[in-house]
């Protein structure tokens, strides 16, 4: 468990937090595909009108495809955030505004979520928690949360439970990714296009988050695994408590990094009291979770997934704790292994082998007549890239890793399509 130590004073008072809007969540519409063809053929054709009337922006496309899949919820909120990380299929304005979908969404009633509560602990309620806050703290596309104080235990945890029909949705919305996958394919509109492994990424994903119990397994393995993480804190989980629609951990006290972004952007005069008082320094803390990072992907091959900052609480004297276990990634060794060299020769201004090892990286066979010239491109990138990391003065925008990344896969993508 979290020592009190670690509890950091509040950033955000509980009366300023805005309550989630409650919504009832029925069964998914018989006619639901035939509408969600009408809402994509309907966005093409905005999108089209605006291109042609010069009004198009990324930024105004990606807004307009983001409420789409907001208005649709679950699996078009998971397509667009994992959408939103493809830098070679998109223009990063147009990725800003989905990676917005990792946002707070409504909740649902109590008492759509107290029989799977109690289905899970096996018992009534008043048996098992003495404190259960009815009203949830937090909402996401698939699940809400709940605090509460087990009764025999006399600690306080986060109840997450599952959106009622989830499954429903989930069997009917991939029926119809299917569909239009296959209608494209047939048509020829995915040359040299990554669809079918997305899709089945999309797939695989969204059956794991609406199985709980894996999420409690990746719990207890990265709990284990990030022990020697010194700054890194997992949770614990009470998997008496769980099964497929509920998981019950530890509860944590503190603010998320994306409660943290919004009190700097609209209260700024509030941060550096709170930062002094929690002794946190931010790059301190920037450094454990890169650092953490690199060692989860290279050192243990067992990665948190989804970092984005409504995943993250900051704690006191720089401490960091994670949190939605629900996707969680390794890799092929032999691709770890070359992606380690590839890293390497990167770091070390070794260009022409970095080039060599991303070939060996690619999932596709890149034709032979595009080779020079694609080295040829990415060995000129890296050399900027390099020069840009030296000049202190200039933003980090300018020169970090991702936008430098996100050139280089706009490269090969140019590549592919010419």
């Amino acid at each position: 468990m979290l020592k009190r130590k670690h509890f950091p004073t509040p950033l955000i008072q509980e009366g300023e937090k805005p309550l989630l809007p409650i919504i009832q969540i029925s069964k998914p519409a018989r006619l639901r595909n035939l509408r969600l063809l009408f809402s994509f053929w309907g966005l093409i054709f905005r999108i089209t009108w605006l291109t042609i009337t010069r009004r198009a922006t990324e930024a105004r496309k990606g807004k307009m495809v983001r409420e789409m899949l907001e208005s649709f919820g679950g699996l078009w909120i998971k397509a667009g955030q994992l959408v939103s990380m493809r830098s070679d299929l998109l223009e990063r304005e147009f990725r800003d505004e989905l990676s917005k979908l990792q946002d707070r969404a409504p909740g649902f009633p109590f008492e759509s979520a107290k029989p799977m509560i109690e289905a899970a602990i096996g018992n009534e309620m008043d048996q098992v928690f003495s404190i259960f806050n009815e009203t949830p703290i937090a909402a996401a596309s698939l699940a809400q949360v709940y605090k509460a104080k087990l009764r025999t235990e006399e600690k306080w945890v986060a109840v997450k439970v599952q959106k009622p029909f989830a499954n429903e949705y989930l069997k009917q919305d991939m029926k119809f990714i299917n569909t239009l996958h296959f209608i494209t394919k047939s048509l020829g509109l995915q040359a040299h296009s990554p669809m079918d492994e997305m899709v089945w990424e999309l797939r695989q994903m969204m059956m794991e988050e609406l199985d709980f119990r894996y999420e409690a397994s990746h719990m207890r393995r990265m709990k284990k695994s990030l022990k020697p993480h010194k700054k890194i804190y997992v949770p614990k989980v009470y998997k008496t408590y769980c099964d497929r629609q509920v998981i019950v951990m530890e509860f944590i006290h503190g603010p998320t990094l994306s409660e943290y972004i919004y009190v700097k952007n609209d209260q700024p005069e509030k941060i550096n009291p709170w930062l002094k008082e929690n002794r946190i320094k931010p790059k301190k803390v920037a450094r454990s979770l890169i650092s953490s990072q690199l060692r989860q992907i290279f050192e243990d091959n067992l990665y948190h997934g989804d970092l984005h900052p409504g995943n993250l609480m900051l704690l006191k004297k720089n401490k960091i704790a994670l949190i939605d276990f629900g996707n969680i990634g390794s890799s092929d060794v032999e691709f770890l292994r070359a992606y380690q060299i590839y890293m390497e020769a990167f770091t070390s201004k070794s260009f022409n082998k970095a080039t060599d090892y991303m070939f060996l990286l690619s999932t596709d066979v890149i034709p032979a007549f595009h080779l020079g010239e694609l080295k040829r491109e990415l060995r000129q990138l890296m050399r900027v890239t390099d020069i840009k990391s030296s000049v202190k003065e200039l933003p980090y925008n300018d020169k970090s890793l991702t936008v430098e990344s996100d050139k280089i896969n706009q490269v090969v993508a140019k590549i592919w399509r010419s």
